[in-house]
């Protein structure tokens, strides 16, 4: 037996409605995660610094510090790393 979903039949509020969470792209996530995004200057190179929380990833939430060649990703953080001074979130980079 053979199941077919036909999406043409369904109600147009919702074929509007926004996707739910789970079946949102990463770049949407990841768009997301970075509108509050810190910025950091560290030896003349600009990083955004983030909290990403995954929903596919059981690890829990990392904190991603990212700059044009980068990428880091640390998974045991603070809770308040926002309150951290600049030199206290460069060295909790540096841990990775």
């Amino acid at each position: 037996m053979r199941w077919v979903l036909d999406l043409q039949h369904e109600s147009p509020s919702r074929q509007n409605a926004p996707k739910p969470l789970e079946q949102m792209a990463l770049d949407d996530v990841d768009i997301n995660a970075r509108k509050n995004a810190r910025r950091l200057r560290i030896d003349d190179g600009l990083w955004i610094v983030y909290e990403l929380r995954a929903l596919f990833d059981r690890r829990g939430p990392s904190l991603v510090f990212e700059s044009e060649p980068l990428v880091r990703r640390v998974r045991i953080f603070p809770a308040d790393w926002r309150d951290l001074s600049d030199t206290a979130l460069a060295l909790l980079m540096e841990q990775v």
